[in-house]
C-alpha cells in the first residue's frame, strides 16, 4: 500500500499568504483615508506663521483641523464667531475662526473636532469656506 499525499498548507505559504492579506489591506486603507480627504489638494494652515503675522497669509486658501473650543459670539446675519484648539488632543494653539451664516443650520458644540477649509482675509481674520466634522 502506497503513502498517501499531504494535502496541508505550507507554513511558507501560509506566512505568504498572511503578509499578503495584511500588505493588501493596508494599501486599502491608505487609498481609503486620501479618497475620503476632500482638501487634500489644499495647504495646511501654518498656525505659528498665522500666529506672527496673520496679514502674510491674506487671500490665501488652506485647510485647518482642530476641536472647538468656544462659541464666542452669534449673529443670524453674520454667523458665528468661534476659537478652535489646533493639534492632536487640543493640546495646540488656539485661533478664531468666523463661520458665516450659511452653516447656520450645523450643529457646533464645545469639544466637536471638525475639519475646514478656511480663508485668510484682511486684518487676519479667518473665514470658513467650507467645514466637516471628524
Amino acid at each position: 500500500m502506497g503513502r498517501r499525499a499531504s494535502s496541508s498548507i505550507s507554513p511558507v505559504w501560509l506566512l505568504l499568504l498572511i503578509g499578503a492579506i495584511t500588505i493588501t489591506a493596508g494599501l486599502g486603507f491608505f487609498v481609503f483615508k486620501m479618497v475620503n480627504d476632500l482638501y487634500r489638494t489644499q495647504e495646511e494652515l501654518n498656525i505659528s506663521v498665522y500666529l506672527e503675522n496673520a496679514s502674510s497669509l491674506r487671500g490665501n486658501i488652506y485647510k485647518c483641523e482642530g476641536d472647538i473650543h468656544s462659541l464666542v459670539s452669534w449673529n443670524p446675519i453674520k454667523g458665528r464667531l468661534i476659537s478652535i484648539t489646533t493639534g492632536t488632543g487640543g493640546a495646540g494653539d488656539i485661533i478664531p475662526l468666523l463661520v458665516p451664516e450659511k452653516f447656520n443650520d450645523q450643529n457646533l458644540q464645545k469639544g466637536q473636532h471638525f475639519e475646514f477649509l478656511i480663508k485668510v482675509e484682511d486684518a487676519g481674520i479667518i473665514h470658513v469656506q467650507d467645514l466637516r466634522k471628524i
